[in-house]
């Protein structure tokens, strides 16, 4: 009898920093804000890649735009919705009732 073939072991795998096969060539990743090609970390945001200085820019301004009045807002229109929707649900009931 042969001994039985062992297969190769897989290298091993990290999935702390996402490689990008693009990220050596000229016209790689590039930052959807600014423009500048991003060498070696970049964030998404609806489907658009930003550098590090534009993601940060961006959560500022974000942040900027949480108000009390915003919540407030939020708030109101959700009560409205649901109460609009137990309308709609308690009328379908007593039609189908």
């Amino acid at each position: 009898m042969s001994d039985p073939i062992t297969p190769p072991t897989p290298p091993d795998l990290q999935f702390d920093r996402a490689v990008s096969a693009e990220s050596g060539r000229p016209g790689g990743v590039t930052c959807s804000r600014c423009g500048r090609a991003i060498g070696d970390s970049y964030f998404h945001l609806g489907q658009k890649a930003f550098c590090s200085s534009c993601k940060a820019t961006i959560e500022r301004a974000y942040a900027s735009s949480l108000t009390p009045k915003s919540f407030v807002m939020a708030f109101v229109f959700g009560l409205g919705s649901a109460i609009v929707g137990a309308i709609i649900y308690y009328g379908v009931i007593a039609i189908t009732a």
